[in-house]
């Protein structure tokens, strides 16, 4: 049988815990959402943006190699030799014999 502290402790959590719970809640920022994101003349963004970076060394090496990713050729390159790579047969399965001994290793 349980002792009268462990049923007034317990009687009293059952009531503080859930008034903990909501008083943290509302003490939230609350943020208004409409269709086109947040709410007109708010001012509290959940996940602000930075400006972004550019190298103070190797500008140089940066810029050529901007050039070169926003480049069609380099582009097609890159989407050839990825939609080659998932195309390889790459299944294994639970009853594969050793390397040699299964011939369904050999496209590894």
């Amino acid at each position: 049988m349980p002792s009268n502290f462990s049923a007034a402790f317990t009687a009293f959590a059952a009531i503080l815990l859930p008034y903990g719970f909501w008083t943290d809640i509302q003490a939230q920022p609350q943020v208004e959402f409409s269709s086109a994101g947040l709410a007109a003349g708010a001012s509290f963004s959940p996940c602000p943006q930075v400006e972004p970076l550019s190298p103070n060394f190797h500008h140089v090496l940066h810029a050529r190699l901007d050039g070169l990713y926003k480049a069609d050729e380099f582009k097609s390159s890159v989407y050839d030799k990825l939609g080659g790579a998932v195309r390889v047969p790459t299944e294994s399965y639970d009853d594969m014999r050793p390397v040699g001994e299964d011939p369904r290793w050999d496209v590894f």
